[in-house]
């Protein structure tokens, strides 16, 4: 069961796609989607338990949810699975806005298919930056918006992000996402649903 001391680290913490936070008492739908969701991350091992944390702001109840050995965990007809990693997502659009050709008035494209993720962004490498060294080497077409965004907490540090998400991809049964790096206006990222991601049907999508 977590602790108390791992509590305060999580409430201080950015988001994370372990963890699933609600200020919310009357909706219980968000409640019963976010464990079958935690349920059905498909290895080890069902385990779940609740407990109370008393702080001085107040009350804290937590449900610890551990994945399911027999998948798909339904709720109310429908299987909710954590299928992409909100940290890598989160990373790889925030690179897209950072990386951005602000010239360009082509939206950020962020499309999900049925098999994958896929992001295109106006701008490709820049500077420094070739398709031979990437992503060992980097360059900041938009050096205000980097700093700006470091600035804000919502990078932590620069030249990490592609690392930190092939990582976290890899830690939720994901391939390593594909960088298309040899379009001369364009980048574009190619993200693989999770290897056992269940559909609502109870079907499997991806796999090797």
């Amino acid at each position: 069961m977590i602790t108390k001391d791992e509590i305060q680290e999580l409430l201080h913490s950015t988001e994370t796609y372990r963890v699933e936070r609600t200020t919310s008492t009357g909706d219980m739908d968000k409640f019963q989607e976010a464990i079958c969701a935690f349920a059905n991350d498909l290895p080890n091992i069902p385990v779940m338990s609740v407990d109370r944390f008393t702080f001085p702001e107040g009350d804290l109840l937590v449900a610890e949810v551990s994945p399911s050995d027999l998948p798909p965990v339904r709720y109310r007809g429908r299987t909710f699975v954590s299928n992409y990693p909100y940290t890598a997502i989160r990373e790889l659009l925030l690179y897209a806005c950072m990386h951005r050709d602000m010239q360009s008035n082509t939206p950020l494209r962020f499309y999900e298919f049925a098999s994958h993720l896929e992001i295109l962004n106006a701008g490709g490498l820049y500077g420094n930056a070739r398709p031979e060294n990437f992503p060992s080497v980097n360059d900041y077409r938009n050096p205000l918006i980097a700093s700006a965004m470091k600035t804000m907490g919502y990078v932590n540090m620069f030249n990490r992000g592609v690392g930190q998400v092939q990582v976290d991809l890899k830690e939720n049964g994901n391939q390593p996402a594909e960088f298309n790096v040899n379009l001369i206006t364009a980048f574009k990222v190619d993200v693989k649903v999770a290897q056992n991601y269940v559909t609502e049907n109870g079907g499997n999508v991806g796999g090797k």
